[in-house]
């Protein structure tokens, strides 16, 4: 048996921002264990910080006609050899080629404020030119903003921004792309990345004649290389735009490629035991990878900023994959019909990690005032990040699962059911790893019949680190905290291929909380709000 896909996506759009200066006065306020950080105007600055006049322009700058494609080629195939009468059931052979481009151009537009001035007619004010009409009042669209906070710490509940959509509806885009010197190519930050997968595999099915031993081995050599093009960036010709907002011209230095390739022998093994109708035990092995995202791999820097605080984001064309041994044993105990009670353990030992790492470097930018015609080179400190393969961990944890239905219960309540599950993880390295919950546990109650079938189930996760030490968020690193999570579903089948649904996700209206990992303090409150879904399957 064997196939072939292929697929193809471009894209273009634009990103653009307007952006202002405005100056107030507040005191900032952030405690360790806290939710949010503390905002407090001062009296003069609660008087105006609503007042658009306030407001200078900066630029309106972002992605322009940014252009990104994305191709995909797959080529597969496989062959069996079934065997009867013996305790070698199967052998399968297979492969696998495929091939891989994606390309993003980093064009952007920064139109001075004094060219915007000229084409939006914004209004003339000291040091600079007014927001005129191009603002908008934010403020919730239902209900409090962040009405599920109930701490202590004062926020503004209600802010002045720029109304891009606005401008961009008064001035004609050709106009703006016009402006001398505002469309910048930005080669340094090019996307441009190929990569080719050549894998092949073997496998073995075999079985006793009674099925109660039964299982497979099977070994998967995968072949990967990587091309990256790109231009290396110029790091001591960089100039900072001062009224613009700070808005950085990255210069190229010159064209590389960048090549890399490895192969990985992946062996894998199942086994199952069904000593009886009652017991199965299983057992697993397998060395598993997972490639670096093609983005992180590109030669391409970023460095964004403003205000005096720059960020330098690289990719890292010698990554390497990180290559996992993973053991799984498992109980499951089956005493009637309608009852399953399950015990599993687990372990994974990640021989690496693709972390980002961070670190502080000065380089020496030319800041440029386009008003005066005037040039200072001078010191500026850059947080430096790009991804670099570091040591690995090893999770290990068990995992408890339970299912009855009530079969036994009269009436219409032997359409009910329960079932929970509880996982337990430890690793070697909890403030590195992300997305790891120590404790993680899951209980749904379901009824259902011909008519219709409800469901509803909580979910909760212990707190897990989401930006690893130690480069995450400025060395800080990040940690989301516990939350739970309650989901109701219900289905009503009004015909035979027809059903009415209704879903409610996060009832009980909770939120995404974020810490430093190092010193507790706020990072993020996400208020995610109530999710109501009402639809219709029809079945044909």
């Amino acid at each position: 048996m064997s196939s072939y896909a292929y697929s193809k996506s471009k894209q273009t759009g634009d990103n653009l921002n307007l952006a202002q200066i405005q100056r107030f006065d507040v005191t900032e306020n952030c405690q360790p264990g806290q939710d949010i950080c503390g905002i407090a105007l001062t009296s003069a600055s609660q008087a105006r910080y609503l007042d658009p006049t306030q407001g200078t322009v900066a630029s309106l700058n972002g992605a322009f006609g940014r252009k990104t494609r994305d191709q995909v080629q797959e080529l597969k195939a496989d062959l069996r050899r079934e065997f009867e009468g013996s305790f070698l059931k199967r052998v399968s052979v297979g492969g696998v080629a495929s091939w891989r481009k994606t390309y993003a151009d980093a064009t952007t537009l920064v139109v001075p404020a004094a060219a915007l001035a000229g084409l939006a007619g914004l209004p003339t004010k000291t040091g600079g030119f007014g927001l005129g009409s191009f603002y908008q009042v934010v403020t919730a669209s239902k209900g409090q903003f962040l009405g599920t906070y109930n701490g202590s710490q004062p926020f503004p509940t209600t802010w002045l921004a720029t109304d891009t959509a606005a401008l961009l509806a008064a001035v004609p885009r050709d106009k703006l792309a016009a402006v001398a010197g505002a469309v910048q190519a930005n080669a340094s930050s090019i996307v441009d990345v190929r990569e080719r997968i050549m894998a092949g595999y073997i496998q073995a099915d075999f079985a006793t004649d009674d099925d109660r031993f039964s299982g497979n081995v099977g070994l998967r050599v995968v072949y990967t290389r990587e091309i990256a093009n790109g231009f290396a960036p110029n790091l001591n010709g960089l100039i900072i735009q001062v009224e613009t907002g700070g808005t950085v011209t990255v210069p190229p230095a010159g064209a590389i490629a960048a090549r890399n390739s490895y192969t990985n022998w992946l062996p894998s093994a199942n086994f199952k035991f069904a000593p009886n109708d009652n017991w199965v035990f299983r057992a697993a092995f397998s060395r598993t990878m997972s490639r670096p995202s093609l983005t992180q791999i590109s030669p391409s820097t970023t460095i964004t900023g403003g205000g005096g605080n720059y960020t330098m984001t690289s990719g890292n064309p010698a990554l390497e994959p990180f290559v996992s041994a993973n053991y799984d044993a498992t109980v499951e105990w089956y005493p009637n019909r309608d009852t399953t009670l399950t015990v599993a353990l687990f372990a994974k030992k990640l021989a690496t990690l693709v972390r980002p790492t961070t670190d502080s470097v000065v380089l020496q930018p030319t800041f440029f005032t386009a008003s005066t015609n005037t040039s200072v080179t001078r010191d500026q400190v850059f947080q430096r990040t790009r991804p670099t393969n570091e040591k690995g961990v090893t999770l290990k944890g068990f995992e408890l699962g339970f299912q009855q239905i009530f079969t036994f219960l009269p009436g219409p309540l032997a359409n009910t059911g329960v079932q929970a599950n509880y996982t337990y993880i430890s690793n070697s390295d909890p403030q590195v790893l992300t997305a790891a919950s120590k404790n993680n546990y899951n209980i749904s109650g379901f009824y259902e019949d011909d008519l219709f079938a409800l469901r509803a189930s909580y979910t909760w996760r212990d707190k897990f680190v989401s930006l690893g030490l130690p480069g995450g968020y400025n060395g800080l690193g990040i940690t989301t905290q516990a939350r739970g999570n309650l989901d109701i579903n219900l289905t009503v089948n009004v015909a035979e291929q027809v059903s009415l649904i209704a879903e409610a996700t996060n009832v009980l209206d909770n939120v995404d909380k974020t810490r430093t990992t190092l010193g507790d303090l706020p990072a993020d409150y996400f208020d995610v709000g109530r999710q109501i879904l009402v639809g219709a399957r029809f079945r044909f």
